[in-house]
């Protein structure tokens, strides 16, 4: 079984405000803002997301970060 690339117009997409698979609105779940908010981050500090997903088997996201040697601290 090989993993299928999403094309990247759906990879966008999936990470969009308001995307939900849950049935369900409760005080944990079902907003869909997770995967945006996530998403959001990643391409902040230049980052990226691919979404790789068998049919019938799953998804898998993969997130690219780029390396930070050090952070600033306080005062700096």
């Amino acid at each position: 079984m090989r993993r299928q690339p999403v094309q990247p117009t759906r990879t966008t997409s999936v990470a969009g405000d308001g995307i939900s698979t849950s049935t369900a609105i409760d005080q944990l779940s079902g907003r869909g803002v997770g995967l945006a908010a996530v998403y959001a981050a990643v391409k902040c500090i230049g980052g990226d997301m691919q979404v790789f997903s068998t049919r019938g088997h799953g998804t898998t996201f993969q997130f690219r970060c780029p390396f930070i040697e050090s952070l600033p601290t306080e005062g700096e």
